[in-house]
């Protein structure tokens, strides 16, 4: 916390990943571009924002926590920053925390911006309006070889705020700029500097000034420019125009659930027709055998 604190001053709030590692490294522990960085602990023991994997029950009860946080208790801690001038950062859970319900929730009060790294989840119920502001500034940050889990919900948590922005009737070319994604990196998960999970977050929040505040790629990890999230291509599929998964692109998890529903209720209509068939069979032949054996015995009376 620095000595002074201004009325330029705002804050970066970190969400740190499943089991707190970016909490105790604190990759935005510095000042950085008058932003204030503060590291947030999630509410259990498991120190796991909202839940485990793509399940985050409790990720509405822990967003409240961390809105009055920033509203009530921080104000009291670090009187005078800009309370309109608050960005969030996830990692990996907190990431799926912050897009399935803080952006949901509580958008309409923090409406600067969110940089999303190696996570994301879309809300059960949407993303409604006024979640995302005209100004706010929205950035998907992923590697190549995320994790599978994330590879299915990264997709849907793009289209999912796609489909926000695109009710703001934005000029492509601000919202182009605006909200963005980059998967160029190829390490692991959340790996961004090809090495490992630690360094690569501590190198993409280096550059949080550059990404964020001025639309620019993170030197050494992104691609030269960053993607209009309108045609974020997540893990070679095509997200493309807002709900819409183009040809090509990744099946949604709904899709394949769909897909794996109508095949499974296809082999049971099959299984019937041919359990019927035999049935049939089965009745034509004894049919035949009675007859037959009927035919014997009035043979043998005469």
């Amino acid at each position: 916390m620095p000595k002074t604190v201004t009325a330029d001053m705002g804050l970066n709030v970190l969400l740190h990943g499943d089991g707190g590692q970016s909490f105790f490294a604190m990759p935005n522990a510095k000042l950085d571009n008058n932003l204030i960085g503060v590291t947030v602990l999630a509410p259990n023991a498991q120190m796991k924002w909202g839940g485990v994997g793509n399940n985050r029950p409790d990720a509405p009860q822990h967003v409240t926590l961390v809105k009055d946080l920033v509203t009530q208790v921080l104000p009291q801690m670090m009187p005078g920053f800009n309370p309109n001038k608050v960005y969030f950062t996830g990692v990996s859970g907190g990431s799926l925390t912050l897009t399935t319900a803080m952006i949901p929730m509580f958008g309409n009060m923090f409406q600067s911006g969110y940089l999303i790294l190696c996570g994301g989840l879309a809300s059960p119920n949407g993303i409604p309006a006024g979640a995302i502001g005209p100004n706010t500034r929205i950035h998907f940050q992923t590697t190549t070889n995320e994790l599978a889990s994330l590879q299915q919900s990264i997709p849907q948590s793009i289209m999912a705020v796609n489909q926000a922005v695109a009710t703001l009737g934005l000029p492509a070319n601000q919202a182009a700029k605006q909200f963005t994604f980059d998967g160029t990196p190829t390490g692991g998960h959340c790996a961004f500097d090809g090495q490992a999970f630690t360094s690569g977050i501590q190198a993409m929040v280096n550059q949080f000034g550059a990404v964020m505040l001025q639309s620019q790629p993170a030197t050494g990890i992104t691609g030269q420019v960053l993607t209009p999230l309108a045609q974020a291509r997540a893990f070679g599929g095509a997200v493309g125009a807002a709900g819409k998964n183009q040809a090509g692109g990744t099946a949604t998890a709904a899709g394949k659930a769909k897909g794996k529903k109508d095949k499974k209720a296809a082999a049971q209509k099959q299984a019937k027709v041919v359990k019927k068939a035999n049935t049939a069979g089965k009745k034509n032949a004894n049919g035949k055998k009675n007859k037959k054996a009927n035919k014997v015995q009035q043979k043998q009376r005469k």
